[in-house]
């Protein structure tokens, strides 16, 4: 499903731009979370939701999606039996999500 667009200059762009990191992540890290997890150490760890993904989940708690953006990811999304599958377009947002406060 997300072949057809993480590799487009657009979409990768404008994620770099909204993630605190300024920058997209490399599959390389990811390794230490997954030896964690795949360790003894991880044992007690249970029903956690560990968000590698540069700080955004933190920051704003959504990326922000432009409606132009919404759609460039919409006419990426395989459709079946005719329809796009907006339930898969997960974590957008058409409106801004500031900071969190305390």
């Amino acid at each position: 499903m997300t072949s057809a667009w993480v590799n487009k200059s657009t979409f990768l762009d404008h994620i770099s731009a909204n993630s605190p990191m300024g920058r997209i992540g490399k599959p390389e890290e990811l390794i230490g979370t997954l030896i964690l997890l795949a360790s003894e150490a991880s044992s007690f760890i249970n029903g956690q939701t560990i968000s590698v993904d540069g700080g955004v989940s933190s920051s704003t708690g959504l990326p922000f999606f432009t409606e132009e953006m919404f759609n460039y990811m919409e006419r990426a999304v395989p459709k079946r039996n005719g329809k796009t599958h907006k339930t898969q377009l997960i974590c957008l947002s058409t409106k801004p999500h500031g900071p969190l406060k305390a």
